[in-house]
């Protein structure tokens, strides 16, 4: 085993140099498998086109369901709790967000599909 003191200072560079590199290209592999810091489930292609089918389904049933929630509870809890409709629009709003990032995140893995399925 090499000891730092016995390189010489050019020996000391080229490693920094090679160890920096080794770095970059770990991150680098590491980036690949991952879109914004999630890693990417590696799903064979010919699913892929039809599992984004499913979440995008799966993401509308999901908000409906949500908001028809806020609207029962609102419409139940109205007479006892004057404080409800302001809750049910945050909720409505808070839906709607989750809503545009899910779909944003579809819209993403699209785009890497489509580059693929040419």
């Amino acid at each position: 085993m090499w000891r730092l003191e016995d390189l010489t200072v050019p020996q000391r560079i080229v490693a920094t140099v090679v160890i920096v590199i080794a770095a970059l290209l770990v991150l680098f592999v590491v980036g690949m498998f991952t879109v914004e810091g999630q890693p990417i489930a590696l799903v064979p292609p010919r699913f892929e086109s039809h599992l984004i089918k499913l979440d995008r389904e799966a993401i509308d049933e999901a908000y409906k369901a949500h908001i028809r929630r806020l609207f029962d509870i609102w419409v139940t809890d109205y007479a006892a709790n004057i404080g409800q409709p302001p809750r049910a629009v945050k909720g409505a709003n808070n839906a709607r967000g989750a809503y545009v990032q899910s779909i944003t995140a579809i819209e993403k893995r699209e785009s890497v599909l489509a580059p693929e399925s040419k």
